[in-house]
């Protein structure tokens, strides 16, 4: 599989990239990323959540930003930063939110690169995405596109502003459709969900797809392998497909027979077909979806781990509904307790591959609430940064982007004072100077923070904002909508800039450091804990890092809320 110099979720740096698929003898290494979606009977107060961390390449210290594509009325194309994909988009364009890592404006094409999360104006949200794994089987019977074909780094920009993105499932079957035409050039999962419900597609191979509905009561959760076992190809209400999906496998011969195709239920046995487990160490991917699997339906970790990668089951339902604060607290899991806590245990050897890294760029949790106004119906809180050691601040769909904090639309490679991605990156800069003994603290503040932010804040704000415009003032509503984001986004920079200097002092610091030995002290801290298992860790920590390239925010333009 090409792994490409863009640096999403999939993707490391290219040198860093090589060295550690080297050590693990396998073309994939870049092991990142972490899924979880919730249905909307799941969850606590009937949202539909889908959220991710998104990890890049170690050593590379670069912001998403939140930026504003505005609607397009005639026809546009996309061009691909990362290979030589060019597609029409058709007209008119939707207007979108997204959280790139390289802007437009910063592009080599003109184009963003690596939206990892977005939301349109009809509601649909996307994040792409999770890197999983054909096997060699199935990629020499239908290659790989590497040339000119579907990369993460384009397909929230692809799909988001087409027109026909109006719901999830129409999302999805629009992402297929590219994939049967263009071809996938590498191997991915892609989350989406709109007012009524979530679905979640991966690729096969080159040119093959499977998507599903996740139902309503239960949750999913994906850590870089295909979860898609023996799946129903003719429930068309819950399943999409591309076409010949069993026959192709039968005919190229990726299964022994037509008979071994099948369960005797008649369901296709799509992971033994197409998808592959065998480059990707268990300790580094089956143990995450373990770790969630036992923190939300009460599964022991021994035999969760036992079950991976087919017969544990894809969706499953939570012991209690699932809160929004049970899904950033998933994100933030390194194995807290146990003996495999390699940040709290000071071990930098331990396999085990926690959720929370330090080469995370973002964090969100996307939520939507079909019943509240359009403005508020659906809010990415964002984590600038690993969320092990951020905030996350919510960012809702009806924000005016002429008026986004500049602490979410600035950031580059260099360390700025503005920006949460940096007011973070210095406190986790000292913070893994002594993990057990500064982290407790840090951790439980902005897990307070939060906590009040959810449940006093963030309902006052609500309540506001419905009361003005149920008596005919938008403007008044607009303004309480736009008061609440600044002075939480404010609120979350105080807290950080309070907790750096609070951990300064704890390591017996004169003051904070310099940017310059911050930046120093967080790169060798991501050197040190690669986590990637202990065939690549070494390499790539010896090899020292790589500095991404410098991004801006671009123009912003209107948006059409409330």
């Amino acid at each position: 599989m090409r792994q490409s110099s863009g640096r999403g979720c999939r993707h490391l740096s290219s040198l860093a990239l090589l060295l550690l698929a080297a050590a693990a003898a396998a073309p994939h290494a870049a092991q990142a990323c972490t899924t979880i979606i919730v249905g909307k009977n799941a969850s606590a107060d009937g949202s539909i959540i889908i959220a991710r961390n998104v990890d890049i390449a170690p050593g590379v210290f670069q912001p998403q930003v939140l930026v504003h594509h505005p609607f397009r009325a005639g026809n546009g194309t996309f061009k691909s930063n990362s290979n030589k994909l060019a597609v029409a988009l058709p007209a008119p364009g939707v207007a979108y939110h997204a959280f790139p890592l390289i802007p437009a404006s910063q592009s080599k094409w003109g184009t963003p690169s690596f939206e990892e999360a977005g939301v349109n104006v009809y509601g649909v949200s996307i994040s792409a995405t999770e890197t999983i794994m054909s096997h060699p089987k199935a990629t020499a019977a239908d290659p790989l596109n590497t040339q000119t074909g579907i990369l993460e780094e384009a397909i929230t920009s692809l799909i988001l502003p087409n027109p026909r993105a109006r719901t999830a499932r129409a999302a999805a079957a629009l992402l297929g459709e590219l994939i049967e035409q263009i071809g996938s050039g590498e191997g991915f999962g892609v989350l989406f969900s709109d007012f009524k419900e979530a679905w979640y597609l991966e690729n096969a191979a080159g040119h093959h797809w499977l998507a599903q509905r996740v139902p309503a009561d239960t949750y999913f959760v994906s850590a870089n392998q295909g979860r898609y076992g023996a799946t129903n190809l003719s429930d068309t209400d819950n399943v999409m497909h591309s076409p010949r999906l069993a026959e192709f496998a039968i005919k190229a011969g990726l299964l022994k027979n037509a008979s071994a195709a099948y369960t005797t239920d008649g369901l296709f046995k799509f992971f033994k077909a197409y998808q592959a487990s065998g480059g990707f160490n268990p300790e580094v991917n089956h143990a995450r979806v373990c770790a969630l699997t036992k923190k939300y339906a009460g599964m022991g970790f021994d035999s969760c781990m036992a079950a991976m990668p087919t017969d544990l089951p894809v969706f499953q339902q939570p012991a209690q509904p699932l809160g929004l604060l049970d899904v950033m607290q998933g994100l933030r899991d390194h194995f807290e307790g146990t003996a495999h806590d390699a940040y709290t245990n000071q071990n930098p050897r331990e396999p085990w591959r926690p959720i929370f890294v330090l080469h995370t760029s973002m964090g969100h949790v996307t939520r939507t609430r079909p019943s509240l106004p359009a403005a508020l119906a659906v809010v990415h809180y964002v984590a600038m940064g690993p969320p092990g050691l951020s905030p996350f601040v919510p960012v809702y769909r009806g924000l005016t982007p002429g008026n986004y904090p500049a602490a979410l639309t600035i950031g580059s490679a260099t360390p700025d004072p503005v920006s949460l991605y940096w007011k973070g990156r210095r406190l986790q800069a000292l913070v893994f100077q002594n993990f057990p003994l500064l982290a407790p603290d840090a951790k439980a503040a902005i897990a307070a923070w939060e906590q009040d932010v959810e449940t006093v804040q963030r309902p006052a704000m609500e309540a506001a904002y419905m009361s003005a415009l149920s008596r005919g003032r938008k403007g008044s509503a607009w303004k309480v909508l736009m008061d609440f984001t600044d002075r939480v986004v404010a609120q979350a920079g105080t807290l950080l800039d309070n907790l750096t200097a609070q951990a300064a002092s704890k390591l017996g610091l004169p003051g904070v450091p310099s940017d310059a030995d911050l930046l120093s002290m967080i790169k060798k801290a991501d050197a040190k804990y690669i986590l990637y298992g202990p065939s690549t860790q070494a390499a790539a920590a010896s090899a020292g890092v790589a500095s991404g390239a410098e991004v801006t925010a671009p123009d912003t333009l209107s948006w059409p809320f409330p």
